[in-house]
């Protein structure tokens, strides 16, 4: 499926919306590096006292029950989904 974004842009936006899509693009497949660094890390953000506040509100714990090889990529499942979900953002 075609984002609605993307149709929306180049269908009703006209000029800008095409310029607007244009940049985007250009900056998604071009300069943003995330994708081969991991993500966009932001250390800024980490020592803000929100997390302290947000962990103490959903308190959770994680447990492990293995070592991983810290070489290797993994996907985390978190369930149940919705509003409840927010304490995986803790750890």
């Amino acid at each position: 499926s075609i984002p609605v974004l993307t149709v929306w842009c180049l269908t009703r936006g006209g000029l800008m919306g095409r310029a607007f899509l244009l940049i985007y693009m250009t900056w998604a497949w071009q300069i943003d590096g995330a994708p081969q660094r991991g993500g966009r890390f932001s250390p800024a953000l980490r020592k803000r006292l929100f997390w302290a506040h947000f962990s103490q509100y959903f308190p959770m714990m994680l447990t492990r029950s293995e070592e991983l090889d810290p070489t290797r990529n993994y996907i985390f499942g978190y369930h149940p989904h919705g509003i409840i979900s927010l304490g995986a953002l803790c750890n």
